[in-house]
């Protein structure tokens, strides 16, 4: 009997050991593991704002070139365009805004153009490389009424 009790008690000895280098071993592939996660999810978060921006801009681009393409004037256009990209929580100082075509006296099957252009600031840009701001555009086109 003795002998059993001194193989059971190597035996825990043993696993408690194995349970502690284990442990060990899980906090450093934590280590290694965490800092790629966390890029990895921020860059998913990073790319979610970017395609959100895009499609503002986008949006912002297609309803005015249709309020201009209906009679619309430049002026009434930029403040709509405004007025848009403020609701959408974008700053408006900083987009680039060019109409053309729009004008109330302006022939039926002519073009009314518009083009927005908004600076972007990428946070995974910015861990990777040193330039981390590039612009979004989008151009709308479509025909007076």
């Amino acid at each position: 009997m003795r002998k059993k009790e001194r193989r059971g008690q190597q035996r825990s000895f043993w696993a408690s050991r194995s349970r502690k280098t284990q442990s060990g071993t899980s906090l450093v592939e934590f280590g290694l593991l965490a800092p790629i996660v966390i890029v990895i999810l921020v860059g998913i978060v990073d790319f979610g704002r970017i395609l959100m921006l895009q499609h503002v801009i986008t949006n912002a681009a297609r309803e005015e070139a249709r309020i201009a393409s209906l009679g619309g004037t430049t002026s009434e256009v930029q403040q709509k365009i405004q007025w848009y990209l403020t609701n959408s929580g974008l700053v408006t100082s900083n987009a680039s805004i060019t109409i053309s075509g729009a004008s109330v006296s302006t022939a039926t099957g002519t073009p009314s153009i518009v083009t927005i252009s908004y600076p972007v600031d990428s946070v995974v840009l910015r861990l990777i490389q040193s330039e981390s701001t590039f612009t979004l555009t989008s151009t709308s086109r479509m025909l007076h009424e």
